[in-house]
């Protein structure tokens, strides 16, 4: 009760509990309040506290507590931690939540502030998200991706939101993926859907596909296989 009163005088009485087990879920606890009330006085807090004595915990509680309501400044908090495991943990926190909330709004900026995994990482939770939530603007979005595994994964979560309504889009999608293997495999997957609303269509877009001899005579023959058979 105290802390939802009067953050500041719980945030005194926690530090008298350091050395309890349960030092660092009071300090997380605090600070989830505090940053709901103020969060510049909750950050500047669990900034002042031994990063390795509840610091930690404090920073972590602030992070997962302002993602819902100001995830830019969640991130750039994030961004700021040390090198390592819990630097890592936060940000791939702040990602997944953002993303399931709004993933128009964080594609940006995942790709202006991260690099390496953490970016792949992020690219995957809005692509994800963003195909559920409005697929037409994500696929502009993953349009504009550069040549990557990140951006291969994104098309195939495209390719499978697509291949039920529209076989064709999907295969023109899964042609752009830059690995053989998984092109060819989602190549593959919207063909299987295609033959069995359209054929003609589908072994027409085969004919003209980039793809080897063997590649192309084995989705002429899924075609074949799952193409409506005429009525006795």
């Amino acid at each position: 009760d105290l802390g939802l009163s009067d953050p500041a005088a719980a945030a005194a009485a926690v530090l008298k509990m350091q050395g309890n087990q349960y030092y660092g879920g009071w300090v997380g606890g605090v600070v989830s309040v505090w940053a709901s009330a103020d969060p510049p006085a909750a950050l500047a807090w669990a900034q002042s506290l031994d990063y390795d004595n509840g610091g930690s915990d404090a920073v972590a509680a602030y992070i997962i507590g302002m993602t819902g309501i100001d995830p830019p400044n969640s991130l750039n908090t994030a961004l700021q931690l040390p090198d390592g495991q819990n630097r890592n943990k936060a940000i791939n926190t702040v990602v997944f939540k953002w993303a399931a909330l709004d993933p128009a709004s964080a594609a940006p900026v995942i790709m202006s502030e991260l690099t390496g995994s953490q970016l792949n990482y992020a690219i995957g939770q809005v692509a994800q998200n963003w195909i559920k939530q409005d697929q037409q603007a994500a696929s502009q979005w993953i349009d504009t991706l550069p040549q990557s595994p990140a951006r291969d994964s994104a098309v195939a979560d495209l390719v499978t939101a697509a291949i039920p309504q529209s076989p064709a889009t999907a295969f023109q999608w899964a042609t752009t993926i830059g690995t053989d293997f998984q092109r060819t495999n989602q190549m593959n997957r919207a063909i299987n859907a295609w033959a069995r609303t359209d054929p003609a269509a589908a072994q027409a877009a085969v004919m003209s596909a980039d793809l080897t001899d063997a590649q192309r005579a084995n989705m002429l023959n899924t075609i074949q296989r799952m193409a409506p058979k005429p009525a006795n």
